[in-house]
């Protein structure tokens, strides 16, 4: 057996080790991802619009079919609103998820650049306005163990965030820390979400993004190697 155990959330560590987590927490390392600090860039010009950007892959269980339809609700419900939106999709979309936009009602919205190189699409979060996280759709919370490796990219940025998800979730739980919070996967509350940050603007957590900066996690994990040895 390892003398020392580590993972990148704690949900994943009890989801692996199950009945045996007690037994082996005193060898458990929680190290987070992270990124290399905050560095905002000046916001964009305001031009009348607001730009959602979602960067990374859409397959299987991660959807933005609940989100497609709340862009819908938002159309039929505030047009003027909806003309000012722009969404777009950086990163690899499956066949069924490309259809689903092509075939809605707010497909207009939708702008799909595709797969693009990690420096570029650091770019894109920054001319964005909001940066927007899905969680993939699990039958039971105790599977919510994962976390989109682009939510630290997007801290970095000092971008607001807009999580899809359950709170009860590892993607929930970090929305906590830096004082944000997941949006249920229901076109409802979506679509209630979109309406304020469309109206009010969202604002960016980037004085809590810090702690989740990659420097402080490896400090904390080499403590708890060099205590192996002491």
């Amino acid at each position: 057996m390892s003398d020392l155990l580590v993972f990148n959330n704690e949900r994943l560590a009890k989801y692996i080790t199950g009945a045996q987590y007690e037994k082996y927490r005193s060898k458990i390392c929680i190290a987070p991802y992270g990124h290399e600090g905050v560095r905002q860039k000046p916001p964009r010009k305001p031009d009348g619009t607001f730009v959602i950007a979602h960067v990374g892959q859409v397959y299987g269980n991660r959807t933005l079919a609940p989100f497609v339809a709340a862009l819908e609700l938002l159309l039929v419900k505030h047009p003027k609103l909806f003309s000012r939106l722009t969404v777009r999709q950086i990163g690899f979309l499956c066949k069924a998820e490309a259809q689903c936009i092509r075939n809605s009602a707010a497909a207009s919205a939708f702008q799909i650049v595709g797969q693009i190189p990690y420096e570029e699409s650091l770019e894109e979060m920054y001319r964005a306005d909001c940066l927007l996280a899905v969680d993939p759709l699990f039958d039971s919370p105790e599977k919510n163990i994962y976390i989109p490796s682009k939510l630290y990219d997007y801290m970095s940025t000092g971008k607001p965030i807009f999580a899809i998800g359950d709170e009860d979730s590892a993607t929930g739980d970090i929305m906590k820390q830096i004082g944000g919070r997941c949006v249920r996967c229901q076109t409802n509350d979506i679509y209630s979400h979109l309406l304020q940050i469309l109206r009010n603007g969202c604002e960016s957590g980037a004085e809590r993004y810090g702690r989740f900066r990659l420097g402080d996690r490896a400090a904390e994990m080499d403590g708890r190697i060099q205590d192996l040895f002491l």
